[in-house]
């Protein structure tokens, strides 16, 4: 307790096993009496979502405003989380910092780096008790700094955060993937594939309830997101399922789309289509290897969609996009969008 109640410019990142405690409620009680920003991994994303001090995902895909005020801080309370090279950014982000992990698993302990105290407990019933501690010695927050990163938040437009790359025939999936956000159903499940895509689409789409998210990430291997959110789509039948995955994982297993169409399921799927293996495309530009390799020979995956008996359309433009609430309107069976990427464009640098 002696760290938590010195610390100035506290951060409070919460992971899945905090989701998983339902600590969601004393955890906002925590960073209120801590005067604490708050941020997750991507397993729990959107824990906080409406927060007014939500920095986001902690990590590799973190926004500036974010990184900013994660490399200010001087005590990160770390509840469920194994801070992993995703969450420190290949311990760049995190490495050196006063780190107290709350974890019910020791053996997550220490795993990637080095933190400074850890406490084997529940995530949730850790922070009760740390709340009440608090309570019973009085410590007085330092608002002042919370202040300034709040207002750092609501000034932080994500579309300054890059240059804009799109052309007459591909979208930047930044540009894409802010918009799609505000035309998407307002209440959604999201699952997601695995793929250079996912540097656009997990920041900027988001769930509103944490637990609608999923991501396949089965040790990297493209292919499983589309099967995953007819899973989630049974699960959770209240609210259409977003599927986001790239052109080479939809075509693995484009089958389970006649799957959903049969069923009727409330299934939007978003291709993000580069025409390659995104990844594949850079690391053999960086090796001196020809890229074009990585390029693929799809039929067009509008019709493919169509065939199958789903609605279907080709995205090429930013406005095109203002067709997607009247086709998700009521949603009966799934619609999939199929969006132009430029595979030269590189977000994951």
């Amino acid at each position: 307790m002696d760290r938590i109640r010195a610390a100035k410019r506290p951060i409070i990142l919460a992971g899945k096993g905090a989701l998983n405690a339902d600590a969601h409620e004393a955890l906002v009680c925590l960073a209120d009496q801590l005067a604490a920003p708050v941020t997750t991994t991507v397993l729990a994303k959107d824990l906080f979502l409406d927060h007014p001090s939500n920095l986001g995902i902690c990590g590799g895909l973190s926004h500036p405003a974010a990184v900013q005020t994660i490399s200010e801080s001087d005590c990160i309370l770390v509840f469920g989380a194994a801070l992993n090279a995703y969450t420190t950014h290949n311990r760049e982000l995190l490495d050196g910092s006063n780190i107290i992990q709350i974890d019910d698993t020791p053996a997550s302990f220490g795993k990637y780096l080095h933190v400074a105290e850890t406490i084997p407990a529940d995530a949730r019933l850790a922070a009760e008790a740390i709340s009440s501690a608090l309570t019973e010695h009085r410590r007085d927050a330092d608002r002042d700094w919370l202040e300034r990163v709040q207002a750092r938040l609501r000034s932080h437009d994500p579309r300054a955060d890059f240059d804009d790359q799109s052309h007459a025939e591909t979208i930047d999936i930044r540009t894409a993937s802010i918009r799609l956000n505000e035309v998407l159903p307002a209440r959604r499940n999201m699952v997601s594939d695995i793929g250079r895509f996912v540097f656009g689409a997990w920041p900027h789409i988001t769930t509103p309830e944490p637990e609608g998210f999923t991501t396949m990430g089965a040790f990297g291997s493209v292919g499983l997101g589309l099967a995953g959110s007819l899973g989630m789509a049974a699960a959770r039948p209240d609210a259409p399922t977003v599927c986001v995955i790239g052109d080479g994982g939809f075509m693995m297993n484009p089958t389970e789309l006649a799957t959903a169409v049969r069923e009727s399921m409330r299934l939007i799927v978003v291709i993000y289509d580069d025409g390659a293996y995104g990844f594949e495309w850079h690391k053999m530009l960086n090796f001196g290897a020809d890229p074009a390799h990585s390029l693929l020979a799809w039929p067009d995956l509008e019709s493919v969609a169509k065939a199958m008996g789903a609605t279907s359309r080709t995205i090429r433009r930013l406005d095109e996009l203002d067709e997607v609430p009247k086709l998700t309107e009521d949603i009966d069976g799934p619609v999939v969008l199929v969006v132009k990427l430029d595979p030269t464009v590189n977000i994951a640098q």
